[in-house]
């Protein structure tokens, strides 16, 4: 009733439409099978009518007001809404144990009008929500990637002249044809755990190479830091590294697919570095 109520005020004063509401509470058949002899001590119907023909009265001002009869006394009735809890992602039964007084704290109220002035907070609130998820997700992000060190690992090596090769600009060819991002989970160990990760971005620009996890990669390899050395230097083909097990990939396996290690192709800013030539690749290797 209060919705209809409220909807019949909000689209009715827009045509001069005046609408209140009544809560009553008097002595009735109804009202006596309810609560019995108390029924007695309710007031009369009539006096339902008389706040009735006041409010339909011309010289009342009264819209979208609600009106409580009970006992002997005709009461105003309005919304009131305390700060209340936020509704944060991670919010649990035990948030609502733990900040129960707060939950019933009027101390600092609003009085909306109607349901409509309800919207702006709630706008305000979904969007404080939202910063936060993306606060706490980036924060996760972080602690879920290991620290990165200074370590001995080949694949390090491989994904600095990858990004020499990109950062010349003699990538962006590939950027156009493949379109994807790569992540790359780098393990010490087949059952270990992965020690360092990297990106790198042919969707973007003339393409780059970061060190750390992706967002929204189209498809990762998960490899130990000896396989992808090997599969860099052409001495392990990718898919039977796939096939055995050495390599596995999640996310789109056609984006997968595009990716080889002619990403490897040497460049001016890898002008320290020799080359060797390994079935029509250019594998870069260190100068000894």
């Amino acid at each position: 009733c209060l919705g209809i109520h409220q909807n019949t005020f909000v689209r009715g004063r827009k045509k001069n439409i005046k609408s209140n509401m009544i809560i009553p509470h008097v002595h009735t058949r109804l009202t006596e099978q309810k609560v019995g002899q108390q029924a007695q001590n309710l007031p009369d119907p009539k006096v339902v009518g008389e706040v009735i023909t006041f409010l339909c009265h011309e010289s009342c001002g009264e819209n979208g007001s609600c009106f409580e009869i009970n006992q002997q006394r005709v009461q105003a009735l309005r919304y009131e809404r305390n700060e209340g809890l936020g509704l944060n992602f991670d919010f649990k039964a035990e948030t609502v144990r733990q900040n129960r007084q707060k939950l019933n704290d009027y101390s600092n109220p609003e009085y909306p009008q109607i349901v409509a002035d309800t919207m702006p907070r709630v706008i305000e609130n979904a969007t404080k929500n939202k910063e936060k998820l993306e606060e706490e997700r980036a924060k996760q992000t972080q602690q879920s990637q290991p620290a990165e060190q200074e370590s001995d690992l080949k694949s390090d090596e491989h994904f600095s002249m990858i990004g020499a090769f990109l950062d010349s600009g003699e990538g962006k060819k590939l950027v156009a044809e493949i379109n994807a991002i790569y992540g790359f989970e780098i393990k010490k160990t087949k059952k270990g755990e992965v020690v360092k990760t990297f990106t790198i971005d042919l969707k973007n620009g003339q393409g780059k190479v970061v060190v750390g996890k992706s967002a929204n990669p189209d498809a990762t390899f998960t490899m130990t830091d000896d396989d992808f050395d090997l599969v860099s230097i052409g001495k392990l083909n990718p898919q039977v590294a796939f096939t055995q097990g050495r390599m596995k990939i999640k996310g789109s396996m056609k984006k997968a697919s595009m990716f080889k290690p002619c990403l490897l192709y040497t460049s001016d800013a890898a002008d320290d570095l020799l080359c060797v030539d390994l079935g029509g690749r250019r594998i870069i290797k260190k100068k000894k």
